[in-house]
């Protein structure tokens, strides 16, 4: 229940702090209206999406509407902006699961095996990889796949979403820095577990050398990767905002481009919400994986 108080809180936060942000950035009415558009075009849209109303009012009435699940209807789309949100969130799920799921598959076992090999030259290559991930921008990575795969090898499409086949290229460009900044991550872990004295413990206890890197070292060191993952996942659904236009996949961050060209106050809005309750929930996620991986924190 204080978990779920604190849920509501950071969402209400969240919201309110994009409404008031974002009447600093300008007039709607000056973007949605055609340049021919009179005084009096200009007044009559004003009225008619209550944007000549106190500040204030706008706040209550935002708020009284948003406890009933109302964020309003977009300036442009004319249809409630919460649902035109929702309609696109499986399309950024998918991304979000996709490059999560494929960083994890990834940099666990190289940074495993980093740790394994500490010196040798798989371990430089691994890490010469990794920094080579975590410099490049998930942008720039995503145009030179496009280069690579779509328009020289011609293996991928480069646009849209349908097939297994649409959804490599974007997945990729998303996880290739969550796969450097977690290799890394497992690799200084298990270092530093690698030397704690239970390790030496159960290898004395004749337990094979898998046995130990899996069952002791590679446990303790998932604890704090588990976390900074969630984090992770946070990330990828704001660097999914460039790669779903690079992509032109249909999905949430497309949505608010457009909406931001425009000034489309309630998509905008409508989108930090769900993007509020989305890592409200990973972060909840993330904290009953860390109960159930560390015995210390059940005990707490």
């Amino acid at each position: 229940m204080r978990r779920f108080i604190q849920m509501l809180l950071l969402i209400l936060a969240i919201t309110s702090l994009v409404f008031f942000l974002l009447q600093f950035t300008g007039d709607p009415a000056d973007l949605l209206l055609p340049e021919d558009a009179t005084q009096a075009d200009v007044d009559a849209f004003r009225e008619r999406m209550g944007l000549n109303d106190p500040l204030y009012v706008q706040y209550g009435r935002f708020l009284f509407n948003a406890v009933q699940g109302d964020i309003g209807d977009s300036y442009y789309y004319r249809e409630p902006a919460l649902g035109l949100v929702i309609a696109r969130l499986p399309a950024s799920l998918q991304l979000l699961a996709g490059a999560t799921l494929l960083s994890v598959l990834v940099s666990v076992p190289l940074g495993v095996l980093a740790a394994v090999k500490r010196g040798s030259w798989m371990d430089r290559s691994i890490l010469a990889g990794s920094l080579v991930g975590i410099s490049a921008p998930s942008f720039l990575v995503a145009i030179v796949l496009i280069l690579m795969f779509s328009v020289n090898l011609d293996v991928f499409p480069s646009s849209g979403r349908g097939t297994l086949s649409h959804f490599v290229l974007p997945s990729v460009s998303l996880a290739l820095l969550r796969v450097a900044v977690g290799i890394r991550f497992v690799r200084s872990g298990m270092l530093d577990v690698l030397n704690r004295e239970y390790i030496r413990t159960a290898r004395s206890k004749g337990l094979s050398e898998r046995a130990v890197l899996v069952r002791h070292a590679l446990r303790n060191t998932m604890i704090p990767f588990v976390t900074i993952t969630g984090l992770q996942m946070g990330a990828v659904l704001s660097g999914a905002i460039v790669i779903e236009r690079i992509y032109a996949w249909p999905g949430m961050g497309r949505l608010l481009l457009n909406a931001l060209d425009r000034l489309d106050y309630p998509v905008i809005i409508a989108y930090a919400l769900v993007a509020a309750v989305i890592f409200s929930v990973i972060n909840f996620l993330v904290d009953i994986s860390c109960f159930a991986l560390d015995p210390r924190v059940r005990a707490r």
